[in-house]
């Protein structure tokens, strides 16, 4: 007779995550993976210890997953059935830039916006173009946001009164190296939006990656930061570094390439995860005046000031009956 279980239980308090010296959280032992065959040995006593060694360590929790794909409002049907599932062993990870705040400026809409990649077209030249890269961090400054959804701050605060944990996550861009105190600077603007993430975790507000690496990766007042290639990685150092132990993982994100990064990671360890596709964003109407978009780029590249629509508007179309006509 032979034996296999589909699951490994690693128990061992020795073991280490790939590629890395630290360890996984109890939690995250239980690795998916074939167990060997085993061949049956006659001894009597030999068939004890194992049915014995089975009974003790039980069979691990099978986790599962849900991907919510075009969620275009937190009020959604399916997002509030998921809010009961919400609870102290939750762990909620919430996309900031284009999910809960995005900026004004019709300059970075999604539909019918031919200066919506203007940005990815400033990075392309910023090799040789010593401006652009200042431009790109004067935009990130200087622009105006508001909220996606103006019930994101109460969405928060109804997740936080259950226990769990509640925290923002930020890719930085590479210009905003230019920003002096990045982290702070982002942590303020949120916060004028009344969004208050779970401010401390093992009772720390500051937490960097590397502490001898002032590049690295950090946890600042309830929101990851990194410059890393993908939020998975990321997810994968901070419950190593963190040593927290979610049961669920609640993920909002606006961008499907990185919940498939995040898929992979996560489908690797056992918790139950549920990914949101967050497409609210992308769903506000509005495309900029080609003149007037022209000029807000040509003046952020040539001064490093950014103008607001109105403000472009008024200097490209100065008399208003003119403006009227071209819309």
């Amino acid at each position: 007779m032979q034996i296999m279980s589909c699951y490994t239980v690693c128990l061992n308090k020795n073991v280490k995550s790939a590629g890395s010296d630290k360890q996984l959280p109890r939690t995250f032992r239980y690795i998916r993976k074939p167990r060997p065959y085993i061949r049956q040995n006659n001894s009597p006593f030999l068939v004890f210890i194992l049915a014995l060694l089975l009974v003790l360590l039980n069979t691990p929790h099978i986790s599962y997953a849900f991907r919510f794909s075009g969620i275009a409002s937190i009020d959604a049907p399916e997002i509030q059935e998921l809010l009961k599932k919400v609870d102290k062993d939750t762990l909620v990870l919430i996309n900031i830039n284009d999910t809960i705040i995005t900026p004004k400026s019709k300059m970075f809409r999604y539909n019918n916006n031919f200066y919506r990649t203007f940005i990815e077209d400033l990075y392309a030249i910023s090799s040789y173009h010593s401006a652009a890269e200042t431009a790109i961090a004067n935009i990130w400054t200087q622009r105006q946001m508001m909220l996606v959804e103006p019930n994101w701050p109460a969405f928060i605060t109804q997740l936080k009164a259950t226990g769990a944990m509640v925290f923002g996550f930020v890719k930085i861009p590479p210009a905003c190296k230019l920003v002096k105190d990045f982290e702070e600077w982002q942590h303020n603007q949120i916060q004028q939006f009344k969004i208050n993430f779970t401010s401390k975790i093992n009772g720390k507000e500051i937490i960097k990656f590397d502490p001898t690496d002032f590049k690295s990766p950090s946890f600042y007042k309830g929101i990851i930061f990194t410059n890393a290639p993908t939020k998975a990685y990321i997810l994968r150092e901070f419950i190593e570094i963190t040593r927290i132990e979610p049961l669920k993982i609640i993920i909002f994100e606006n961008t499907k390439q990185e919940l498939k990064e995040i898929d992979k990671f996560l489908t690797t360890v056992n918790v139950d995860y549920f990914a949101i596709e967050y497409t609210a964003a992308a769903q506000i109407l509005g495309s900029p005046k080609a003149e007037v978009g022209k000029f807000q780029i040509k003046t952020v590249t040539n001064s490093g000031k950014w103008l607001e629509d109105e403000v472009a508007e008024a200097i490209v179309f100065p008399n208003v009956d003119t403006i009227h006509n071209k819309n």
